[in-house]
């Protein structure tokens, strides 16, 4: 399953701080561009701790997804 198709629920779990969760209208752009494009009232730096957020909270996904499509917890404790 992609990021984008996640219920938002479970991705707000996933979040580990307040970019994260405040970056989940991101995970439909693929382009810091296009971030700085859709809040073009925001301070540039701001979209970018965003923007941060939202790759951490991507590669969790990513890694999770990994471990359950492989069936084999590599990369985990007991793996």
């Amino acid at each position: 399953m992609k990021i984008q198709d996640a219920p938002t629920p479970h991705l707000m779990r996933l979040c580990q701080d307040d970019n994260e969760l405040a970056s989940l209208p991101l995970l439909g752009l693929t382009t810091l561009e296009q971030a700085y494009e859709a809040f073009p009232a925001m301070p540039r730096r701001n979209v970018r701790r965003l923007w941060a957020g939202r790759e951490r909270l991507v590669q969790r996904w990513d890694r999770m997804q990994g471990v359950v499509a492989d069936g084999s917890g590599a990369g985990g404790r007991h793996g």
